[in-house]
């Protein structure tokens, strides 16, 4: 394998690193605002509820771009980028570098996908307690698999600068 320089891998590393720590917070943002839904909830927190999980995608997409732009992937442009983000995570790319997320991991994302093209084409009076409950309750998993794949992806980065 031929990989960039040591400085853009340990740049690289550092980005996801901090966006894992993004994940962190946003899961734990997310399971209070499932406290919060728990009782009939008021619109401001059935907005930020959405907003918390529009936000753990994004923080996802975040990481999966970082990788794209230095370890092989489509630019992210044209009208199914967000999809083919999450798709060519799963791709191990020979001589570049292994699968960012397994499958099974994005196959989890799937629904926060579809949920971030939702949250920006509706307004916030749209929004409903109870789809935003389902989402949540899919949340840790997600959550789970993701920051697993990512460690182990991260394994693979300080391996190529050790």
């Amino acid at each position: 394998m031929a990989p960039e320089s040591p400085a853009v891998i340990a740049r690289l590393a550092a980005e996801v690193r901090r966006d894992l720590s993004d994940l962190e917070r946003l899961a734990g943002q997310a399971a209070y605002g499932q406290e919060r839904l728990a009782t009939p909830a008021d619109f401001l927190v059935v907005y930020g509820v959405a907003k918390v999980l529009h936000d753990f995608y994004l923080a996802c997409e975040r990481l999966l771009g970082h990788v794209a732009a230095e370890l092989g992937g489509l630019p992210v442009e044209g009208a199914g980028w967000h999809r083919q983000l999450l798709d060519d995570a799963t791709l191990e790319i020979p001589n570049v570098r292994p699968a960012v997320l397994s499958e099974a991991a994005a196959r989890l994302l799937d629904p926060f996908l579809r949920f971030r093209h939702r949250f920006r084409t509706l307004y916030a009076f749209d929004l409903e307690a109870e789809p935003l409950r389902e989402l949540l309750s899919r949340l840790p998993a997600a959550h789970t698999a993701v920051r697993q794949d990512v460690e182990r992806f991260l394994a693979f980065l300080d391996r190529l600068l050790a």
